[in-house]
């Protein structure tokens, strides 16, 4: 009676062992899925960040053009004097 128990017991269990590691796989992927998801959600957060420095350096990069525009009008303007009467 013992014996025909343990042996349907492992026959039972046969198949779930079977299935362990799939499961275990499974479960691996969706902690990857959940820790990428957080990186992007933590990557959002710093965005404004990034997107500020950004917008920073274009408002600089662009008042720096406009500057070299005036010298360069000035320049061209005092050259357009002494050539032109």
């Amino acid at each position: 009676m013992c014996n025909a128990t343990v042996q349907h017991a492992g026959q039972c269990i046969q198949p779930m062992a079977e299935m362990a590691p799939p499961l275990v796989q499974a479960t691996v992927s969706a902690v990857e899925i959940n820790k990428q998801t957080m990186q992007q959600a933590q990557n959002l957060l710093d965005a404004p960040m990034y997107l500020q420095n950004a917008i920073l350096q274009a408002r600089r990069c662009l008042g720096q053009s406009r500057q070299l525009t005036v010298v360069a009008d000035r320049e061209w303007s005092r050259v357009s004097r002494k050539v032109l009467p």
